[in-house]
């Protein structure tokens, strides 16, 4: 019997494998919920908590984006940093009333930027997860 073969561009399973990750993500999330905090999908960023506030103080949204990469490294140079980054000065921009904090995970190796004084990496890791946090 001959064997097939295949075209790799096709193979969706880098794709599969992230949602995955979102999903797992959203329900650590959503377990680790306080009382006074909400959950919301696919609003500002992959996931959005809010932690709810008296009506004289602005709500705290904290935005997440999430990147599943195992090929590439990520600094904050890499295309899917600077764009993260960029949409959350549109964020702030469309949505000064609102405190916002910004977190980009990523299962990305971490690497060091050229130039980078300071031990370690600009971009904090935590475990396997990737953070960049403002």
């Amino acid at each position: 019997m001959a064997s097939f073969v295949s075209d790799p561009r096709r193979d969706a399973s880098d794709v599969f494998a992230g949602f995955v990750f979102q999903i797992d993500l959203t329900i650590q999330r959503w377990l680790e919920l306080k009382d006074d905090e909400i959950l919301e999908l696919e609003r500002g960023e992959d996931l959005d908590v809010i932690q709810l506030t008296g009506e004289d103080v602005p709500e705290t949204r904290t935005l997440e984006q999430i990147k599943r990469r195992s090929a590439s490294s990520v600094s904050l140079k890499s295309a899917d940093a600077l764009t993260a980054v960029a949409h959350f000065c549109e964020h702030r921009k469309n949505n000064a009333s609102i405190r916002l904090r910004f977190r980009f995970l990523t299962t990305g190796a971490l690497a060091k930027e050229q130039e980078w004084k300071r031990p370690g990496t600009a971009i904090l890791g935590h475990g396997t997860l990737r953070s960049m946090a403002s």
